[in-house]
């Protein structure tokens, strides 16, 4: 089977150099920008054709869209203008295949972070990928999947936009409680490096609790226990720290729902 990929970000270069060392003919991938084109120069091998434009590339079975969702539109009349016969694929997790014109479309999106491409390789044999599309373009991905033993699940295509938001919640969001875990551990004095350190360790043996005890069996903390003393504790120490204070009141009645508490009064 012969990819090409149009778009060199950090989705197109992980997903292009995985397929290739699976053994997957990359043809070629289209990187207009000179920093995406020199990322893609030293991270993929010789024998793919690095490309300014659709114009050069040769006919493929599956081209990837891996470009920002705003541009998926133009670069998929774009590319199907040139290429008729070919499955055309984007990689969003918040868009149906239905933004691409013509027959033999689909969307495949990896249920994962890509940060660094170099590195991101690796992550992705444990990746859950999620596709929908037309019968042909369904097919084709599927079949390119499997051969790469690698773990799908077929996705209604109006359910995209409410599947996407569960995951920025769970990935996007996660980052954004670590800033405000790390302000406010700093504002107690601790050092910021060592802070994070510590954080990070909490944060992975959470993680490793969720996947042994699942959700909501891996809550452990003052919630878990009904100790609402300490909450109270901590909303008075936070009363100098407004944005960490809100963070901490409105998670703390989420996990009191989730974990069946009575919510009780803390002021």
């Amino acid at each position: 089977m012969k990819v090409g990929f149009v778009g060199a970000g950090r989705v197109g270069l992980t997903l292009s150099a995985f397929f290739l060392d699976r053994g997957i003919e990359v043809r070629w991938i289209v990187a207009k920008s000179d920093p995406s084109f020199n990322r893609a120069r030293a991270i993929l091998r010789s024998e793919v054709s690095l490309l300014r434009d659709i114009g050069g590339g040769e006919p493929v079975d599956i081209i990837f869209l891996t470009v920002n969702d705003s541009a998926i539109s133009e670069a998929a009349n774009q590319v199907r203008a040139q290429f008729e016969e070919s499955v055309l694929v984007h990689t969003s997790g918040a868009h149906s295949s239905e933004i691409i014109p013509g027959e033999g479309r689909a969307s495949c999106h990896p249920l994962q972070s890509f940060a660094d491409p170099a590195s991101a390789v690796k992550l992705v044999p444990s990746t859950l990928f999620t596709v929908e599309g037309d019968e042909l373009g369904l097919e084709k991905v599927k079949t390119l999947l499997s051969a790469l033993g690698l773990e799908y699940v077929v996705i209604d295509s109006s359910s995209k936009p409410l599947y996407h938001a569960a995951a920025v919640i769970a990935s996007n969001y996660l980052v954004t409680l670590m800033y405000h875990a790390l302000e406010t551990m700093k504002a107690s004095g601790f050092p910021e490096d060592k802070g994070l350190r510590g954080l990070l360790a909490l944060v992975k043996g959470t993680l490793q609790n969720i996947e042994t005890l699942g959700v909501p069996d891996a809550l452990t903390g003052p919630i878990a226990r009904g100790d609402w003393e300490t909450v109270k504790l901590h909303l008075r120490v936070l009363e100098d720290y407004p944005e960490p204070k809100n963070f901490y009141t409105c998670l703390t009645e989420f996990t009191a729902e989730m974990a069946g508490k009575q919510f009780p009064d803390l002021k």
